[in-house]
Order: structure tokens, then sequence, then C-alpha cells
């Protein structure tokens, strides 16, 4: 906002800036303050096309908010080579506005949607916008499943607002959600639903063909994410280099630990939008954070780990008092196979179908809640 004042100062005809706009709040205090004379943004409407319509209604809290995750960036590069259009992970209808997505078919059928994270959420809401009447079943106690971990990373607190914002839309459209309930078949046959669609999320992969990987000293990424342990000024391995890791060696660090990250593929972050990496790296780059490429985990001892090298085979250990393991999510979907196994139309969304990113979850949710017929 300064580089917005110097300008100001300086030339005599309206200035418009465009930053990261969270909310409607935002954009009247910065034209209050007297930095800028007009509101651009580009990101805040390809989540919500309808923005200055809610909030012109009277309605900002209906607005969803840009959770900053770059989505559109990327899949705006990546698809120029394809001829295709760019994307935004919260929104599924950016890019196909002059397709006839919903029907309106539903007639008050009911589908039960189990898991209330991201791909869950969107799978309702879409289904509600349908027609059907929706009831969704979270086992814990409050809404975003594996958004939760994401956004209790340092400065990611902003992705839990996707869930924040799908709750409001849900609830508006009469979606009804029940927490604290662990869905089983006996439930699901009770209800006797139309479609059930499956959205219990991914588990930390833990491999137990992995020599070592029970010890008392090994723990899973969301483990640290979530507090629910807590390492302090000690050696620490993490194994997995993708934004998990990442940002789980980031915590460590804070936390006064001596970080080595472990990574098979020869580069750190495979896959990963280079933007991302850069600011992650450029926190974690304030420390001693040693990094092992191209190295692969094959055993964890008491004192230390056993890694080869993916290229010569030539084995070396590590020294470290604790190893913290990124190696992804695999599908929870026991409850899908029993399901699908006795009923037609069960689907499996989101992780519990694949493992991937919000957009994945997001995506894949709402074509099969545009889909069921």
């Amino acid at each position: 906002m300064g580089s917005d004042c110097q300008i100001k100062g300086v030339v005599s005809i309206p200035v418009i800036a465009a930053n990261f706009m969270r909310s409607p709040a935002q954009a009247e205090r910065q034209l209050e303050d007297g930095t800028q004379d007009f509101i651009g943004s580009a990101r805040s409407f390809f989540v919500d096309p309808n923005w200055v319509r809610k909030v012109e209604s009277g309605h900002p809290e209906e607005v969803k908010r840009c959770i900053g995750c770059l989505y559109c960036m990327r899949s705006m590069t990546e698809n120029a080579f394809k001829g295709t259009n760019g994307q935004c992970a919260l929104n599924p209808y950016l890019g196909r506005e002059a397709e006839d997505l919903l029907d309106y078919a539903g007639g008050g059928r009911t589908v039960v949607v189990i898991g209330a994270g991201a791909a869950g959420l969107t799978a309702a809401e879409t289904l509600a916008r349908r027609g059907f009447a929706v009831k969704v079943f979270e086992k814990e106690s409050c809404a975003g499943g594996q958004i939760n971990t994401a956004g209790s990373c340092i400065k990611k607190d902003k992705l839990k607002w996707c869930i924040e914002d799908l709750l409001t839309s849900a609830k508006k459209l009469g979606v009804e959600i029940m927490y604290g309930t662990a869905v089983t078949p006996e439930m699901i046959e009770a209800i006797d639903p139309y479609a059930v669609f499956v959205s219990t999320g991914g588990l930390p992969i833990r491999p137990a063909s992995l020599k070592g990987s029970d010890r008392s000293n090994v723990c899973t990424a969301p483990e640290i994410i979530l507090g629910q342990k807590k390492i302090e000024g000690k050696k620490v391995v993490v194994v997995g280099s993708g934004m998990t890791g990442l940002e789980t060696t980031e915590i460590l660090n804070e936390c006064g630990n001596q970080v080595t990250v472990v990574e098979m593929a020869p580069e750190i972050a495979p896959g990963t939008w280079f933007q991302l990496i850069d600011d992650e790296m450029s926190r974690i780059q304030g420390h001693s954070t040693v990094f092992l490429p191209g190295k692969r985990l094959m055993a964890i001892r008491e004192n230390d780990v056993l890694l080869e090298d993916v290229k010569t085979c030539v084995m070396e250990t590590v020294k470290t008092d604790e190893v913290v393991l990124s190696l992804g999510v695999r599908p929870n979907n026991n409850l899908y196979k029993q399901l699908s196994a006795n009923r037609p139309r069960v689907y499996a969304v989101g992780d519990a179908k694949a493992s991937g990113q919000i957009a994945n979850a997001v995506h894949d949710a709402f074509n099969a809640a545009i889909a069921l017929k």
C-alpha cells in the first residue's frame, strides 16, 4: 500500500491498483484510506463472478473468496499449450460458462454426502442447486477435512476460507449437515437415499514395508502440522519434499530443530508450481535446512536413517533423533467399497477416489454431481 501512496503523491490523475482483494471491507478501506481511487481485481472474480452483485445487494457474506492457491496461474500457463482455458480451483464453472452444466432434475430426491471437506461440500452445493435434498454427514465436530490440516500451516490459514464459503452457500441452499456422525452401511440402508457421495478423504501414508516405520520416533506430517506431536531442538529428517513436506519443515525450523529433507526425485518439490516453491523456500532458507534430493529412504533406525542414492545405489546414513514422513495420502475408501458393493449410484469423490490438490477435489466432486442422473 505504501507504493500506492507514493504514486498518488506524484501524479494528478486517478490511480487504480490491483492487489489481492480479500473482501469488500478491504476494498472500502483502501478507498477510504486514499491510497487509490479505483479497485482492480482479477482472481477475486475468477472464483466468484457475482462478487459485485452480492455486495451491491447487501450480502457480502455470500462472496466466495480467493484463497491465493495460484491454480489459476498454473492452469493458464499449462493449458495454453493445449489450446484450452485457465481454471480456478474453487470455481469449476470458469471457462465453461457457455455450457449448460446444471439440469434441475433432482426432484427432491435424497442424496447423502459422507464427509464435509472441500469435495463433499462441493458435491452437496452442486446437488442442492440441481434440486436434490442433500444430507451431509461429517464424523468430526466441524467441516474441513484435510483443509483443516493444510490451513494450519504457517501463513496458510486463508485456505480455510473455501470451507467457510462452501458452508455458507450449502446452508443457504438447504443442505442439512450433521456433525459428529460416523456413517455405517446400516445407516445408509435405513435412509435409503437415491445416491451416495463418499468424500472421506485420504490417510497419511506410513508404509508397513519400510523397515522402522513403526518406531516411536516416527510420525507423519499432519501430526506435526496439527500440533499432535511437538519436536523441539532436535535433529529431524523429513521424508518427502512436496508442499506438505516443505510446510512441515518450516514448522520444525521455527521450533529450533535441525532439519534434513530427503527426496527420492532428482529435484525438490517435484511437480509443484514454482511460485509456491519460491514462497515456501524464502522462509525455509533462513535456516540451516539440508536438502538431499535423489535419495531413497531404505530404513529407519534408532539414531539414523539409511539412504540409497537413486542413480549410483551408494548407501549413506544421516544421524537423526526424529523422522517425519510426508509421503502423501492414500484414499480412505473402505466405506465406499462397502456401500458400492450393495447399492447403485455410489460415488467416491476427492481424495477418497484419488489423492490430489484442492482443485482436483473440487472439480472431481462437481463433475460427479452434475453427472448424476
